[in-house]
């Protein structure tokens, strides 16, 4: 999707708490699948700019009894909140896999949810740089009859080249409300990948519903480990009912350190 937008970034410390369900909750921490999760609790998701930006809040994100992470829109019109949640630890190159659940073909025209790796939320690189994306959206009608697109940026220092790949598409699920995501990432290629329903987080991408490799170099492709970022915002109008989308699974595999990465394999 060709649109330069700005994802909210969360300063400072906060203070951890532990409780008996083994999920760790503070004010604006959560922890999930081995990590710890920065909650965006107020500020701006998405791009001001184009209008009826909705601010996040810690309520929207929950994990529930089962494991699953649950990111919701509460509320209609300006006063709707969102959810935006990224890791505190960073991902190098490997593959990242995580299982969604919701109505994500057919929400609402102006709604974003998205898991991707996003550098700035750690200010490796600034916006238009160090970005992975897996997207669900309408994006308000503004591209067309779509409602996903992949879209890859440079490596830091690189913003001036914009989008190093994009590609909007429509899917269809058949009914179906459960996708798997993969992006694969190295030094020198990106596969981004969507499957429909539940499948291992080594399945072939050519039983995929939808992939694309795009293959780049060290300026067109992330070469620092980044953050892992979850969100569920609104594009160009406000939302008229509220929407729950569940991130049922969540892995990394990583195979060879990325800048500032680590080895091994987490977030089982």
């Amino acid at each position: 999707m060709k649109i330069v937008y700005r994802k909210s970034r969360l300063l400072g410390e906060v203070l951890v708490l532990l409780i008996a369900s083994s999920l760790v909750v503070s004010a604006q921490t959560i922890q999930w699948k081995g990590h710890v999760w920065n909650v965006n609790g107020g500020d701006g998701i998405g791009d001001a700019a184009a209008g009826a930006q909705i601010k996040g809040s810690a309520k929207n994100v929950e994990v529930d009894a089962d494991g699953c992470l649950h990111l919701k829109i509460s509320g209609t019109g300006a006063g709707a909140t969102g959810a935006e949640i990224f890791s505190a630890d960073k991902i190098g190159f490997g593959s990242i896999y995580y299982v969604l659940e919701g109505p994500l073909t057919s929400m609402q025209k102006s709604v974003v949810a998205s898991g991707f790796v996003y550098g700035p939320a750690a200010h490796v690189g600034k916006d238009g740089e160090n970005e992975l994306d897996i997207e669900f959206s309408r994006w308000n009608w503004t591209a067309g009859n779509i409602n996903a697109d992949f879209t890859f940026y440079p490596n830091t220092g690189e913003a001036a080249r914009k989008a190093s790949y994009e590609e909007n598409f429509l899917l269809d699920l058949n009914g179906g409300t459960v996708v798997t995501c993969r992006i694969d990432w190295s030094s020198t290629e990106v596969t981004a990948s969507i499957w429909s329903g539940v499948v291992p987080p080594t399945a072939s991408v050519g039983t995929a519903l939808k992939t694309h490799t795009y293959k780049g170099d060290a300026k067109t492709i992330p070469q620092s480990a980044c953050p892992m970022m979850f969100n569920l915002w609104t594009y160009g109008a406000y939302p008229t009912e509220g929407v729950d989308i569940v991130v049922r699974d969540f892995r990394v595999l990583t195979t060879k350190r990325a800048k500032g990465g680590e080895d091994g394999e987490f977030g089982q």
